[in-house]
C-alpha cells in the first residue's frame, strides 16, 4: 500500500492516495502517516488536530513524545496563546528542565515580554536549575556578554611589554639551571563573575611572546581551550594578525608562521555550573601567576561576587592584597603581579602548585562537610549475601568444615580473622574499577579495600574507615588547603594489643602496614562523631640492615658472608621484583643490582632467600660474595673504603632552593650496617673518632671501631619521608655534608 501511495501521488491522483492513506491508517492504528502527509501539504492545523487526537490514546513516554510534538507546531503554527500554556505545562512536569524553561521564556519574548528570559533566570536560580543556557540567550538578545567592560585590549597589552625592551631581549642558547624562559607570557588574564546560586562564568586571555625556536616547537601546536572560542590567532611583529583552521574533531590546531617575536593569543569564556542547591557552597578555580619555562610579564586576576557573598580567600607564595572596589550590587577584586620570571627546575621538589604564587576563593567550603560527605560515603549500605557470609567463614577458618566454622569463630580473635581474608582478598583479587564488594568476590576483580571491608564484616569483624593527614602535604594555609589535607584513606580495627591501622593494596604488604608517611600523624575517624585521633607509630622500617663478616686477605681480596633484612617499602617492592622474575636468572639479577651495590666487583658464590610467602617477617637474603677487590693495595697498606655505601649527597646538590625539598616514601631509608672484618695477620688500623648527626627526625651515626683484631663498620643511617622548607634548607645540607663525611672516610689499614 506505501509504495501504491507513492505511485498516487507521484500521478497526481490525490483524492485516491487519500483513500490509500485511509485504508493504511486502519491497518496500523499507530502509524503517524496522515499527521506527516498533512505536514507536507503545509496544514499545520490539520495536523495538530490529528496530534491531539492521537494524545488522550497515549500514556508514558510515548505520550510525552506526542506533546513534544503538539508543542512544536503550536510555536510554528503561530498560536501564541495554546503554546505558552503547552510549555507551562510541560515546565510544570520537570521544573528543572533547562530546555523547557528556555523555549517557554523565547515563547514569551516572542510576544513581547522583554524580561521573560531574566525572569526565567531567576526561576532556574531558585529551583536549583542550570542557567548557563539561560546567561547565554540573555547575552545573544542584549548584544554583549556580562563580562565585556572586564575585556583587554591585545595590542595595548603588547605595546606596553615592547615598551620595557624584553621583546628584544636574547634568549641564552644554553638555558642555565632552567632559570630562563624559552617565551614570554605577555599577557595571562582572567575575569570571573560569580553569581548568588553559586553558577559563574569565567573570560580568559592569553598572549605569548615566542622569545625562541624552543618556544615555537613547545607551543606553535596550541590544545583548543573549553568553552567559548572568543579569539585564537598569530600576531606578527608587525601586528598583522593571522587566525588558523580548525579542523573538526582535531583537539588542536596549528598557529600559522610562527616566527621567533611574534605572539599567540587566545580569549576564552566559559561557564562553572552552581551547586544546585543555591549557592550553599561555591569553590572557584586557583589562579597562578608564575609558572616553569615561562617568563610573566603580567599576570592579573578579577573576581566579581556578590555583595552579600562573604568571600574565603587563601593565597600561596607571594602575591599582593587586592584592589577592592564596590560597583552596584557587585565587589571587584583585582590581583596583579608584574614580570615574574619563569620558575627554576630543582630536583626533588614538591608539586609547583604548592608554592607558586596563586590565589584561590569561594564560600561555604570546610574539612567538617567534606568529612561528613566521606562518612555518608563509607557508610555501609550493601547488604549481607548468605553466600559471600559462607566465603568469608570459610576464609577465616582456614577451610574448616561448616559444621565447625561457628564455634572456631567465636575462639578466634578478631585480628587473626581480619588477617586470613587480607591475605585472600590480596591472593585472589586483582585490582579493577568495580566497586560493588559483592561483585569483587565472585568476579575476584576489583577494588580490593571494598572487598575486605565487606567479608571482615561478614566474619563478624568491625572495621572503620580513617582519613589521614599525609606527612608530605603542605600546611594548611586556609579552607581549600585544609580539604586537600584529607587525602589519604585507611582501616582500623582493634586487635589484642590494641587498634590495627592498615591499607589494602599492595599485594606484598604485611597485614597492618602503614606507609611511614602516616604513620604518628592526625586522623579523623568516619564515625558519627568524626573523632579526631593519631595513627599508630609502630610498622616496620622502609630499610634494609646488613650483618655479617668478611675476611679480609693481604692482597685486598675478601670472602663476604652477608645476611640482609628487608623491611617495610622496600620488602615490598623487592618480594614483588623476586615473584616476576625467572628462576634461572634470579642469581644473575641479585647479582647485578643488589651485590654490586652492596660489594662492588662482588661476585655472588651462594644465596639463600627466606620469608619470600611469610610477608609478616622480614625479607632476608643470605649471600656469600668473593670481592676481587675488597681493599685497595697501596704499597705497604690497604685501603678500605666502606662497602655498603650510603649517599644522602644528591638530596643537597644545590646551593640554596625556592622550592621545598620531598623525600617521598620511595627515596626514605633507613639503613643499618655491623660488618665485622677480619684483618690480615699482623695488620694494624688506626683508630677514627665516631660522628653522628640529627635533622628534623633524620639521623646518622657512624661508630666504627676495633674490636677484638677485627674491624668493625658500626653506621646507622635514618632518613623518613617529609620534607624540607626552602628556609630549613642550609641546615639540612650542614647535616648531609657531616653524614658524607662520617660515612666515607676511608680505613688505611698497614700490613707492617
Amino acid at each position: 500500500l506505501r509504495a501504491l501511495l507513492s505511485v498516487q501521488d507521484e500521478s497526481g491522483k490525490f483524492a485516491e492516495a487519500d483513500q490509500t492513506v485511509l485504508r493504511i491508517a486502519a491497518l496500523e492504528p499507530a502509524s503517524s502517516i496522515q499527521v506527516e502527509r498533512a505536514l507536507l501539504r503545509g496544514d499545520l492545523q490539520a495536523a495538530l488536530a490529528l496530534l491531539e487526537k492521537d494524545v488522550a490514546a497515549k500514556s508514558g513516554e510515548e505520550k510525552a513524545g506526542v506533546e513534544r510534538r503538539i508543542r512544536d507546531l503550536l510555536v510554528r503554527s503561530g498560536r501564541k496563546k495554546e503554546t505558552l500554556a503547552e510549555l507551562e505545562r510541560a515546565l510544570l512536569a520537570d521544573p528543572s528542565n533547562v530546555t523547557e524553561g528556555l523555549k517557554l521564556a523565547d515563547a514569551r519574548l516572542a510576544t513581547g515580554d522583554h524580561a521573560a528570559l531574566r525572569k526565567a533566570l531567576a526561576d532556574a536560580i531558585l529551583k536549583g536549575a542550570e542557567s548557563a543556557e539561560l546567561r547565554d540567550a540573555i547575552e545573544v538578545v542584549d548584544g554583549m556578554s556580562e563580562l565585556e567592560a572586564y575585556r583587554l585590549d591585545p595590542m595595548e597589552a603588547i605595546r606596553d611589554f615592547e615598551a620595557t625592551g624584553a621583546a628584544k631581549a636574547k634568549v641564552p642558547a644554553a638555558k642555565q639551571d632552567g632559570q630562563v624562559g624559552t617565551a614570554a607570557r605577555v599577557l595571562d588574564y582572567a575575569a570571573i563573575i560569580v553569581h548568588a546560586d553559586g553558577s559563574a562564568r569565567m573570560l580568559e586571555h592569553e598572549i605569548l611572546h615566542m622569545a625562541s625556536r624552543e618556544a615555537i616547537a613547545e607551543h606553535a601546536e596550541q590544545k583548543l581551550p573549553r568553552g567559548k572560542l572568543l579569539r585564537i590567532r598569530t600576531i606578527k611583529a608587525d601586528k598583522k594578525t593571522l587566525e588558523p583552521e580548525i579542523v573538526q574533531g582535531k583537539p588542536t590546531v596549528t598557529m600559522p608562521h610562527l616566527e621567533v617575536g611574534d605572539y599567540i593569543e587566545t580569549e576564552t569564556l566559559y561557564d562553572l555550573p552552581g551547586d544546585g542547591r543555591g549557592g550553599k557552597m561555591f569553590a572557584g578555580p586557583r589562579w597562578f601567576f608564575r609558572e616553569e619555562k615561562v617568563d610573566y610579564h603580567r599576570s592579573e586576576f578579577v573576581v566579581i561576587s556578590p555583595r552579600g557573598r562573604k568571600l574565603d580567600i587563601e593565597t600561596t607564595g607571594q602575591v599582593p592584597p587586592p584592589k577592592v572596589v564596590e560597583e552596584g550590587g557587585s565587589v571587584v577584586r583585582r590581583w596583579r603581579v608584574d614580570k615574574s620570571p619563569a620558575l627554576p627546575e630543582e630536583p626533588f621538589s614538591a608539586r609547583v602548585d604548592e608554592f607558586l604564587p596563586s590565589v584561590r576563593f569561594g564560600w561555604g567550603v570546610s574539612q567538617r562537610e567534606t568529612l561528613e560527605r566521606l562518612r555518608d560515603a563509607a557508610t555501609n549500605m550493601v547488604p549481607a549475601d548468605p553466600r559471600l557470609q559462607r566465603v568469608a567463614f570459610t576464609i577465616a577458618t582456614a577451610g574448616a568444615p561448616p559444621g565447625e566454622q561457628a564455634a572456631l569463630l567465636r575462639k578466634l580473635p578478631a585480628e587473626e580473622r581480619a588477617r586470613r581474608i587480607y591475605r585472600w582478598v590480596l591472593d585472589n583479587v586483582e585490582p579493577g574499577r568495580e566497586g560493588d564488594p559483592r561483585k569483587i568476590v565472585l568476579g575476584k576483580s576489583g577494588n580490593r579495600a571494598e572487598a575486605f571491608i565487606y567479608l571482615v564484616r561478614l566474619a563478624g569483624v568491625d572495621v572503620k574507615h580513617a582519613v589521614i593527614q599525609d606527612r608530605l602535604a603542605p600546611p594548611a594555609v586556609g579552607p581549600f588547603s585544609e580539604v586537600e589535607q584529607i587525602s589519604q584513606v585507611a582501616l582500623v580495627l582493634k586487635g589484642t594489643k590494641g587498634d590495627v591501622w592498615l591499607t589494602v593494596g599492595d599485594k606484598y604488604a604485611p597485614f597492618g602496614y602503614l606507609p611511614s608517611s602516616l604513620r604518628g600523624q592526625p586522623a579523623t575517624m568516619l564515625d558519627t562523631s568524626l573523632t579526631k585521633v593519631t595513627t599508630t607509630t609502630g610498622g616496620p622500617p622502609d630499610g634494609v640492615s646488613h650483618e655479617g663478616e668478611a675476611d679480609l686477605r693481604a692482597d685486598g681480596s675478601a670472602t663476604v658472608r652477608l645476611e640482609q633484612k628487608y623491611t617495610g617499602r622496600l620488602a615490598i617492592d623487592l618480594r614483588n621484583a623476586i615473584q616476576q622474575l625467572p628462576e634461572d636468572r634470579l642469581k644473575d639479577i641479585i647479582e647485578a643490582k643488589l651485590v654490586a651495590q652492596a660489594i662492588p666487583g662482588g661476585r655472588l658464590r651462594s644465596m639463600e632467600i627466606e620469608g619470600l610467602v611469610d610477608l609478616d617477617e622480614p625479607l632476608t637474603l643470605k649471600l656469600v660474595i668473593e670481592a676481587s677487590t675488597f681493599a685497595k693495595r697501596s704499597g705497604d697498606d690497604l685501603v678500605l673504603s666502606p662497602p655498603l655505601d650510603v649517599s644522602l649527597a644528591p638530596l643537597a646538590a644545590l646551593e640554596r632552593r625556592e622550592t621545598p625539598l620531598v623525600i617521598a616514601p620511595g627515596m626514605a631509608i633507613r639503613v643499618a650496617v655491623k660488618l665485622r672484618v677480619k684483618l690480615p695477620a699482623g695488620a694494624k688500623v688506626g683508630s677514627l673518632a665516631p660522628a653522628k648527626g640529627e635533622n628534623g627526625g633524620r639521623t646518622f651515626v657512624a661508630n666504627d671501631r676495633l674490636e677484638d683484631g677485627a674491624l668493625v663498620l658500626d653506621r646507622v643511617v635514618d632518613v623518613p619521608a617529609g620534607r624540607v622548607a626552602p628556609e630549613a634548607y642550609a641546615e639540612f645540607s650542614a647535616f648531609v655534608r657531616a653524614a658524607e663525611e662520617a660515612l666515607h672516610r676511608d680505613w688505611v689499614i698497614n700490613l707492617k
